[in-house]
């Protein structure tokens, strides 16, 4: 069922066309973060499998080899805090099941379908893709003032400093 055939209520048409694209926003980062995550852990997997193969080779005179698997071993320390750090699969799992919430909720209110078969399909539609919406961002919120405790000083007076001259 298209856009054209819920009716001639043009709110209800503008907010299943904006419900589209904010269906879009959530699709899109989805995307990214999974794309993001696989790509690190790619590049993690493939650096991590070198070490053990070159370790054994490791002598007292092989410095370059040292240097090698040193080196080899960089971009398994930074893909791994990276994926701990910007938490892309979790990003990407919120994103992905946001995403296929309003389209379930779009799909129940083009279909009529319970909890749509009602006397206010449209209101009941806005108040639960608001919901999906108002609790994503309330996660983004939340994560936010995590960082913010975390980056905040300490203003404690046995923290001081004394500038000694």
């Amino acid at each position: 069922m298209s856009l054209e055939e819920v009716g001639s209520d043009d709110e209800t048409r503008i907010y299943l066309s904006k419900n589209r694209s904010s269906n879009k926003v959530y699709e899109d980062a989805s995307k990214l973060n999974k794309n993001l995550f696989i790509l690190i852990s790619v590049i993690e997997i493939i650096a991590a499998v070198f070490i053990p193969f070159l370790v054994p080779h490791i002598t007292e005179t092989t410095i370059v080899l040292k240097l090698v698997v040193g080196f080899i071993g960089v971009p398994v320390v930074v893909a791994a805090a990276l994926l701990a750090l910007l938490r892309l699969q979790e990003h990407w799992l919120d994103y992905r099941t946001t995403c296929e919430s309003l389209k379930h909720e779009k799909f129940l209110f083009l279909t009529k379908t319970s909890p749509y078969d009602s006397d206010m399909p449209f209101n009941l539609l806005v108040e639960h893709v608001e919901a999906l919406v108002s609790k994503e961002n309330s996660s983004w919120a939340k994560l936010l003032k995590q960082k913010k405790r975390k980056n905040k000083p300490h203003n404690n007076s046995t923290h001081r400093t004394q500038l000694v001259v």
